[in-house]
């Protein structure tokens, strides 16, 4: 899949994403959910990351392959914590991520046998 992705332009390459702004902290503050559509995304469930523009610079604070996920009321460092759900091969993955004021980190992970 690599090779084929380096004959893309910009805005071929563009398409392969999708993105909504987020103000994660407050308003002054500009974060952006991605969402990667194919080939950036996994076979199960797709590609999500959380970028953040510290003035010129973006860079990705969290990352997760998942169904979803949902911003939690309770916060580390300013930020929301956030719940990831994925389903694979009859199994449900429960992810919970933390801020540790530059990334999210993985603090717990959870499966069991979906119905």
């Amino acid at each position: 899949m690599q090779d084929e992705l380096k004959g893309l332009n910009g805005e071929q390459f563009s398409h392969l994403f999708r993105a909504v702004k987020a103000h994660l902290v407050g308003p002054k503050e500009t974060d952006y959910v991605v969402m990667g559509g194919f080939p950036m995304g996994g076979a199960d469930a797709p590609w999500f990351w959380i970028v953040r523009f510290d003035q010129d610079h973006p860079r990705v604070i969290f990352f997760t392959f998942a169904n979803g996920f949902e911003l939690l009321s309770m916060r580390n460092n300013g930020y929301p914590n956030i719940r990831s759900r994925a389903f694979a091969g009859g199994t449900e993955y429960t992810n919970v991520y933390h801020y540790d004021g530059e990334q999210y980190l993985l603090v717990r992970r959870y499966q069991r046998e979906a119905k």
